[in-house]
């Protein structure tokens, strides 16, 4: 049930706010456009519940990689940072591991921009890593050049291991509620 919320709660961040090009084929998939419209929460508690976990994973890694690449669609709205909040609370509530959910992928690096690309690369230790094994500055030459689509290929054509790996874009804020410890 605990997923089902969080899922709730992604489906409010997400909806009008951003390009949905990853979550759109899923939902078709699973017949869910109901998550696209605002239904009751009952309404949509009942159908997502009829899901099985790996479906739920499916979409939640979706969602997920949505609001990590974070390309606004056209018609976003006022509220979004309210939605994208409050889908943070939930998740950060119920302690979500979000090495479960978030993967990078050729789906996931697609919503990026180039300079997000480099950013994302750098981030992780991949810039280093690729130059550490094929020299100085090879990174930039092998990888990173070309166009968007080509320099995500060769990205995935190396053996870096992105296991555990979550963007800062996509952490979850520390509760409120937590007590510092001094």
């Amino acid at each position: 049930m605990v997923k089902i919320f969080s899922l709730i709660a992604l489906t409010k961040a997400v909806n009008h706010s951003f390009k949905t090009d990853l979550i759109d084929p899923l939902l078709k998939q699973y017949d869910l456009e109901i998550l696209k419209r605002h239904y009751l929460r009952a309404d949509m508690v009942h159908t997502l519940s009829k899901l099985d976990d790996v479906s739920i994973n499916q979409l939640i890694r979706a969602y997920t990689a949505t609001l990590a690449g974070g390309q606004f669609s056209d018609t976003s709205t006022s509220d979004t940072s309210e939605n994208v909040t409050t889908a943070q609370a939930v998740l950060s509530i119920v302690n979500a591991d979000m090495t479960q959910y978030f993967k990078v992928d050729k789906a996931y690096l697609s919503t990026l921009t180039i300079s997000g690309l480099k950013a994302l690369l750098d981030e992780a230790g991949f810039i280093s890593w690729y130059d550490e094994g094929h020299g100085e500055g090879s990174c930039s030459k092998n990888v990173l050049s070309g166009k968007r689509g080509d320099q995500i290929t060769a990205v995935l054509a190396t053996d870096f291991s992105w296991e555990g790996f979550i963007p800062k874009s996509a952490h979850l804020p520390e509760s409120k509620s937590a007590v510092k410890q001094s």
